[in-house]
Parts: C-alpha cells; sequence; structure tokens
C-alpha cells in the first residue's frame, strides 16, 4: 500500500512564514496549521478550502492546502486516497505557479514527485528538474522568517537520495553543514550515506 508521506514530515518540521504576509492570509494559514498541529484533518481541509476562496493569489494558503490534502491522503481508504493524494499534487502546483520563488512549495512539490507514485502523479524526471531549480534558488539566502539555508538543503538532499542521486544528496548535505556546521539531522545523514 503506497501512499503520500511527504506532508506529514513537512508540516511537523516546517517554519512559521506569517511575517510577511497581509494580516488575513496569516491568519488563514495559522488556523490550517494549528489543525492540522491538533490531527484534525477535516477541520485543516474545511479551512484550506475557504482560504484560498477568500485568498486565491496566495501561495501559502494554497501550500498548506495541499499539506492538509496529502495528511487526509495518508489515512484514507484506499478509493478516496488517490484523488485526495491528486488534490495535494495541484494544490502544491498551484502554490508554485503564484510564486516561483518560493522555496518550500518547490520542495513540497519536489518531494511530491520523488515520493508518490506514478499513478498518483509523482515524476521522477519532474522531481530532478525541480531540485535542479531548487538549487538555483538556494543560491540568495532565504528571508530570516522563512525556512533556513541549511534546513532547505537537508530537505533537497532526500529528494536526491530518494531519487537515487547519492552523490547529489551529500553534496547538499555539505551545504546543509556550510550554512549551519551544527545541524544535527545534516550531521547524521551525512554520516549515514558515507560523508
Amino acid at each position: 500500500m503506497t501512499c503520500l508521506v511527504v506532508a506529514l514530515s513537512v508540516v511537523l518540521a516546517a517554519p512559521a512564514v506569517v511575517a510577511e504576509m497581509p494580516p488575513e492570509r496569516a491568519a488563514l494559514v495559522a488556523g490550517i496549521r494549528a489543525a492540522l498541529d491538533r490531527n484534525d484533518l477535516d477541520g485543516a481541509l474545511a479551512l484550506g478550502k475557504k482560504a484560498v476562496a477568500k485568498d486565491p493569489g496566495g501561495s501559502e494558503t494554497w501550500r498548506w492546502l495541499g499539506h492538509a490534502y496529502g495528511l487526509k491522503a495518508q489515512r484514507a481508504s484506499v478509493f478516496s486516497r488517490m484523488g485526495l493524494a491528486r488534490k495535494c499534487k495541484a494544490a502544491f502546483e498551484k502554490a508554485v505557479a503564484l510564486d516561483p520563488k518560493n522555496v518550500e512549495a518547490l520542495l513540497d512539490l519536489a518531494e511530491y514527485h520523488a515520493k508518490a507514485p506514478r499513478i498518483a502523479g509523482g515524476d521522477k524526471e519532474k522531481a530532478l528538474a525541480l531540485a535542479g531549480q531548487l538549487r538555483a534558488s538556494l543560491a540568495t539566502p532565504p528571508p530570516p522568517d522563512r525556512l533556513t539555508a541549511a534546513d532547505a538543503h537537508c530537505r533537497l538532499a532526500h529528494i536526491y537520495e530518494r531519487l537515487g542521486r547519492k552523490d547529489d544528496a551529500r553534496r547538499e548535505l555539505r551545504e546543509a553543514l556550510k550554512a549551519d556546521p551544527v545541524h544535527e539531522r545534516a550531521k547524521r545523514d551525512l554520516e549515514r550515506l558515507g560523508g
């Protein structure tokens, strides 16, 4: 039984990105995240749908709706899982389309393509293309309230590892350690991959 697993790890690790958002958008995103933190997936989906209806141009609102769909897909029946996974992917794609510089949305979409089966819209070649786009995006430092450079490189390393590109994964982990020499996850993963 294969299902989307990217959303849970991202939801638990994602930093708040509300400082640069208009207050109403920040409140909508905070509501979705709070529902996800409470494991209220139906509530998160309802809030996410409401958020994108009120704020159809908000990359972050679409991204968090994608997380809600992804988590719901993980726990759904076999018959519902595929539709929810496709909605997750569509929400991530919309988030990227609205803000192509949103590194977290690019990472979410790349992880989806790397982890989801082809039948659910996963595509290893698209994941690899997005990973290349991400490397270019990571050349400029993120704003302080966004995902840290070390965390972004670490997530990108996991995408490369999932795609079977261990040399690229090790390179990204080394970049993570350049950005944050005490980044524990990067250290552990680099050691696990043979440094």
